[in-house]
């Protein structure tokens, strides 16, 4: 990891001066390499300057929170994907308040929502990822029948050139809706042209009780299906190397007896 702590006294100053907005819409969006990503393990991500300063700086959140919010606003940055997929990465797991933010963006402003895109696909699959973090957060009341439609659009909807949204719009459909979830995952896994690049099954056997999933997948999805995720599962997994993807797959061949 970089040391950056030669670089404190300079970001003090920009902070101190007001250029934390234009540093972090520079930063996250590629356009400035300032100071300079090391590559050389290919480990280090824009972002991650922001996240290592964060503790001392809560300002950095603050302000990245409010650049999303004015998305709303800003059409010309919401059709810059590069910077709307950035400030999403920036955030994603990283501040929970932001989930909120960027489903009320989706709800107003998503492609469902209006007759010509309004964000980058780019940024659309980033504000996915925004909600797809902190899945203990419950979804306002209000807002799940229109959450639903929501994802299940991107997910019957597939966008060709940025595929991963119908993953992530997947994802988000089972926190906010479990059993409907389920019943869409078939689309998602066909929207996929090879169906081992279907990273979510990894996700949701990290991410739930790898028993209780294998038993409500034997119960909703047929073989082929059923077959579709084990074998992206075997796939992702590095054929079943952690304790939850091998616990998966026993419990999957106990029921297949």
């Amino acid at each position: 990891m970089t040391n950056y702590e030669g670089f404190k006294p300079i970001f003090e100053r920009i902070v101190k001066e007001g250029g934390l907005e234009s540093y972090i819409a520079n930063r996250v969006s590629g356009r400035k390499e300032y100071p300079s990503l090391e590559n050389r393990f290919g480990s280090e991500v824009p972002a991650q300057i922001l996240w290592e300063f964060a503790e001392s700086y809560p300002e950095i959140y603050e302000t990245a929170r409010k650049m999303l919010i004015n998305l709303e606003a800003d059409s010309e940055r919401a059709q810059d994907g590069e910077y709307g997929w950035g400030l999403s990465y920036l955030l994603a797991g990283h501040d929970a308040d932001s989930k909120k933010i960027a489903l009320d963006l989706l709800l107003t402003k998503g492609r469902p929502v209006l007759p010509e895109p309004y964000f980058a696909e780019e940024t659309e699959m980033g504000l996915l990822c925004l909600v797809n973090n902190y899945n203990s957060i419950e979804f306002p009341e209000e807002k799940i029948e229109q959450a639903v439609r929501l994802f299940s659009w991107y997910i019957e909807n597939p966008s060709e050139s940025f595929i991963a949204i119908s993953q992530h719009a997947a994802r988000a459909l089972l926190i906010v809706d479990y059993g409907e979830g389920i019943k869409m995952l078939p689309k998602a896994m066909d929207n996929q042209v090879d169906h081992r690049h279907f990273t979510l099954a990894w996700y949701l056997v990290q991410e739930k009780d790898p028993v209780i999933l294998a038993r409500d997948l034997f119960k909703n999805l047929n073989a082929q299906y059923l077959n579709y995720f084990v074998d992206a599962l075997r796939f992702s997994s590095a054929n079943f190397q952690d304790e939850k993807s091998e616990a998966f797959k026993k419990e999957i061949e106990r029921l297949r007896k």
